[in-house]
């Protein structure tokens, strides 16, 4: 799942995981109708799944850092494939576990089969 959330300030943030079942990544830059920003300029929370054959959006309330683990919150999940669709094109950069995706003509990287950490040979 491609995450993105608030990671400004002096809290530490989480960063993309991978290796434990699911992978999360940070994602860095959105383009959406027409317009192009840095996450560093956005404060919602929401992922994407990155396949196809669960087409998730989620939207959540907590920033994706340390100092928001003590606190409740929660997120709420659809499966709509042209909602997906959307906000999976609408990612233009996304920190992998090893290096950092840059994805080109609205598309996104394909997890490979294990759904591993991605390569510079992911890139779309």
């Amino acid at each position: 799942m491609a995450v993105e959330t608030w990671r400004n300030g002096a809290a530490k943030d989480v960063g993309s995981q991978c290796g434990g079942g699911a992978n999360v990544y940070d994602v860095n830059n959105i383009a959406l109708l027409g317009k192009s920003f840095s996450s560093t300029k956005d404060h919602s929370k929401w992922g994407v799944s990155m396949s196809e054959k669960v087409p998730a959006v989620c939207v959540g309330d907590v920033n994706r850092q340390e100092s928001q683990f003590k606190r409740g919150g929660g997120a709420v999940c659809i499966e709509d494939r042209t909602l997906w669709k959307t906000f999976k094109e609408s990612v233009t950069n996304f920190d992998g576990c090893d290096v950092s995706i840059k994805t080109d003509d609205k598309k996104t990287p394909k997890a490979n089969k294990d759904d591993k950490r991605p390569t510079k040979s992911n890139k779309v």
